[in-house]
């Protein structure tokens, strides 16, 4: 059963991987069109597993609405196309999240829009902070200076942004391969030698074997990608691991309370062997807004 079960989570795995990477190297259209659907099929999974508490109803439709808004515009800002300003405007938009339930009072309204609030902070703002990563990466130099963009504005589906926008897929890539470096070999480890469990409360599976294994393997994998790729510099990519060890167990582990609190085991079962977006993103969910500040810190 355990060979059959790693099958399955090796082609859904790869087959995943494989549309990730295309529609991130394609261009900035497929780029735009994966993560906006991504952005809002999370919050749909965390709204969805929200309502399993037949008491709470997250302002769904509201909710979705805001999340595509606030995507799409920090989409076209990154880009060059609006201003940031028209950005700011999604912050008044949020309050019809208050007044629908001042109109529709019931004795779960604050939870309502605790819970609605809470999935836009956890799901929405990470996917939205992927568009300056890929867009604005110029403005993290010099100390990416031997960082190349791979493409140009006449790069199949892709829309020409403004004259100093560039788009830099690599920078969203980079962090893809150390998060699936560390999920693939923590699970690896965990699976052959786990025999402790890492906090057995929130996650019954996960072991300090397969998080010491992860952890050795995915600083490994980023030396040897720095001698691939040289928009980092050697310590850079060591750095980033460490990043994504860290904040992708608490992303993933923040996902687990979430699931363990609603006494369901997966987020969603879209992806074979995998579970929902939300468990396949749950590393990533935590990881962007810290990756994002790195490289704004890294180039003051």
């Amino acid at each position: 059963m355990k060979i059959k079960n790693l099958i399955t989570r090796t082609i859904a795995g790869t087959g995943f991987v494989i549309i990730i990477l295309a529609s991130i190297l394609l261009g900035s259209i497929s780029y735009f069109l994966l993560f906006s659907i991504l952005s809002i099929a999370s919050l749909v999974e965390f709204y969805n597993i929200i309502k399993k508490n037949k008491e709470i109803h997250p302002q769904f439709l509201l909710g979705i609405a805001i999340a595509f808004l606030a995507f799409t515009a920090t989409f076209l800002n990154a880009i060059g196309y609006i201003s940031g300003s028209l950005v700011l405007a999604l912050i008044p938009i949020t309050l019809l999240i208050y007044i629908t339930e001042v109109i529709s009072f019931t004795k779960r309204s604050l939870s309502n829009i605790a819970y609605t609030m809470f999935g836009l902070i956890y799901t929405t703002i990470p996917f939205s902070l992927t568009n300056y990563i890929v867009f604005n990466a110029d403005n993290f130099a010099p100390v990416f200076s031997n960082k190349v963009s791979f493409y140009t504005d006449d790069l199949l589906f892709s829309l020409k942004p403004s004259a100093d926008v560039f788009y830099h897929p690599e920078f969203l890539i980079s962090i893809f391969l150390l998060i699936w470096v560390f999920d693939s070999f923590s699970y690896l480890w965990g699976v052959t030698t786990g025999r402790h469990l890492l906090i057995p409360k929130i996650s019954p599976k996960k072991t300090w074997e397969g998080f010491w294994g992860g952890t050795v393997s995915t600083v490994f994998f980023a030396y040897l990608f720095s001698h691939w790729m040289h928009f980092f510099s050697p310590l850079q990519w060591i750095m980033l691991a460490f990043i994504v060890i860290f904040f992708g167990t608490f992303g993933d582990l923040t996902e687990s309370l979430i699931k363990r609190s609603l006494h369901i085991k997966d987020s969603g079962n879209i992806i074979p062997g995998h579970g929902g977006i939300l468990d396949r993103f749950d590393s990533f969910i935590m990881i962007i807004p810290v990756y994002y500040f790195f490289l704004s810190i890294m180039s003051l």
